[in-house]
C-alpha cells in the first residue's frame, strides 16, 4: 500500500500555472498533458494504480468540474493505471455531460440502482 503523501507529492510536481488559456480546446489538451505526466511519475516511483476522488483534481487532470460544482453524495472517479489509458467513473445521471466535457474517452458508469450498481 502507497502512502497518499506520496501520490500527493507526485502530483505536486505536476502541477503548472494556469496561463494561456484561450480555448476550451487548450484547457483540455493541458489537462491531458499534466495527466500523462502524472502517470510517467506514478510508473517512476512504482505506483500501480491511482484514484482520484477530489473534484478539483479531477478538473485540474480531466479537464471537467462536477455537475454545477455540487456535490450530491454521488462521487465521480478518475482511474490512472500504469501503462493503460485513463478512465473515468462517473454516475449514469452525469455520464452524458462528463462524456461532452473532458478529454478522457473511456467514460464508465455506475447507478444507485439496477445492474449498473
Amino acid at each position: 500500500m502507497v502512502n497518499i503523501a506520496k501520490i500527493l507529492y507526485l502530483l505536486d510536481k505536476v502541477y503548472t500555472p494556469f496561463v494561456n488559456y484561450t480555448s476550451p480546446n487548450t484547457m483540455l489538451e493541458q489537462a491531458r498533458e499534466r495527466t500523462i505526466e502524472f502517470q510517467n511519475r506514478l510508473t517512476a516511483a512504482g505506483i500501480d494504480t491511482a484514484i482520484i476522488t477530489d473534484e478539483n483534481t479531477i478538473a485540474y487532470l480531466a479537464g471537467f468540474w462536477g455537475y454545477l460544482s455540487v456535490e450530491f453524495g454521488r462521487p465521480t472517479f478518475l482511474l490512472l493505471r500504469s501503462g493503460e489509458v485513463p478512465c473515468v467513473i462517473t454516475p449514469l445521471m452525469e455520464s452524458e455531460m462528463v462524456g461532452n466535457m473532458t478529454w478522457v474517452e473511456d467514460v464508465m458508469t455506475w447507478d444507485d440502482m439496477g445492474p449498473n450498481r
